[in-house]
């Protein structure tokens, strides 16, 4: 499907890219050199075994390689739709291994999350975060994920699952709200 507008220049070449890697496989080769390591990271950070990481960014190249022709550009760039890929093989390894999900925190999103469900938290506590984390589904961590732990803006969250930067405010505060709830009825002295 080709696009009404292309808003710049480096968005509009890697749509050429796409398209050409349509018919010659080869083309992709550069998107693949482009946007490897961003998805290694992400992927790596969510599971934190480095051949495992590079496995799952393997399959989501294959993944993107094979169902090229299914992409539709929408003004996004490329990589938002690569990333939307590595979140459902992420769960979906996760899902299959019965193996406990990884959530890296550091000590400032660790102060800014506990922040978000208590404006006076009693204390920077990784046990409080992972039994809250415990009461989440695993979109809504990844929610999470994109928004706390990961810094990245509503609008480059909606890229990412394909929804629009409103729906992904109000997804976002939804779960905010579900955990402070959680937090005063059960953890909250």
């Amino acid at each position: 499907m080709e696009p009404e507008h292309i808003p710049d220049d480096a968005l509009k070449k890697e749509w050429e890219l796409i398209k050409a890697s349509h018919t010659e496989p080869r083309f992709f080769e550069s998107l693949y050199h482009k946007h490897y390591n961003q998805v290694f990271r992400f992927v790596y950070s969510r599971t934190r075994i480095k051949e495992l990481a590079a496995d799952i960014t393997a399959d989501v190249f294959l993944k993107a390689l094979v169902n090229l022709k299914k992409y539709n550009f929408q003004g996004t760039p490329f990589i938002a739709w690569l990333i939307r890929i590595a979140l459902n093989e992420v769960a979906q390894y996760y899902r299959k291994s019965a193996k406990a999900r990884v959530v890296a925190i550091d000590n400032t999103n660790m102060t800014f999350f506990l922040k978000e469900i208590d404006s006076q938290p009693q204390a920077e506590n990784l046990e409080l975060v992972a039994k809250l984390m415990e009461h989440l589904d695993m979109e809504e961590v990844g929610l999470l994920e994109l928004r706390i732990f990961e810094a990245r803006p509503f609008k480059e969250i909606g890229d990412i699952l394909g929804i629009t930067e409103n729906n992904a405010k109000v997804k976002f505060y939804r779960i905010i709200d579900k955990l402070k709830k959680i937090y005063q009825d059960n953890y909250h002295g």
